[in-house]
């Protein structure tokens, strides 16, 4: 492979002793599939638009394809940037991989602040309405508080386990008793408890 003099230059980028006619040639072959690159098909290409312009008498022969190719290492540095490309979309791959991560992360972040918020008003609720005469929670019925009671146990175990909260998204600083009796209505359908 020929050393190109550019330090910052790549393989297949034009080299010090490359005609420019020749670099575009090349750079039709590098960009062709791997498995399709050839210089017996680009010969058939070049030869092929040579024939439309009318120009096919100023078309070098295959073996001048062949010398320059050659000369030039059209393979290997055609092989370098592939390498190239595989490597860049690996890191693609990567970067985007560790975007997701990071946002099912925040996602598991978000669910388990919204559990806790959850968890701290039910408790309170439940303590509020056990300690006084009149207790309403939108009419619910003492054996409700108990069913109250599983799901605040529930979810605090689903706090460790670190599972998913399966509830939509609410503001729960600004949760009505009644949104906050849906909600738990809606938990208990989702697993549904024993009764006693």
């Amino acid at each position: 492979m020929q050393v190109v003099e550019n330090a910052g230059a790549k393989p297949w980028d034009i080299l010090p002793d490359e005609d420019m006619a020749w670099f575009k040639r090349f750079e039709k072959y590098r960009l062709m599939q791997p498995e399709d690159r050839s210089l017996k098909v680009l010969f058939m290409l070049e030869r092929e638009r040579r024939k439309r312009l009318g120009t096919l008498d100023q078309l070098p022969a295959y073996r001048t394809f062949v010398q320059v190719a050659k000369k030039h290492d059209w393979p290997g540095r055609a092989r370098e940037f592939d390498k190239a490309e595989i490597e860049k979309d690996r890191a693609g791959a990567e970067l985007l991989r560790s975007e997701e991560s990071r946002s099912a992360e925040e996602e598991r972040a978000l669910q388990r602040q919204h559990r806790r918020q959850l968890m701290n008003i039910l408790f309170n609720k439940v303590l509020a309405a056990i300690n006084t005469e009149s207790f309403d929670l939108t009419k619910a019925k003492p054996g409700e508080l108990l069913q109250f009671m599983r799901v605040y146990l529930k979810e605090n175990r689903e706090e460790y386990d670190n599972a998913p909260a399966r509830y939509r998204r609410f503001q729960f600083d600004t949760l009505t008793d009644q949104e906050l009796y849906d909600l738990i209505q809606e938990q208990l359908a989702l697993n549904p408890g024993r009764t006693r």
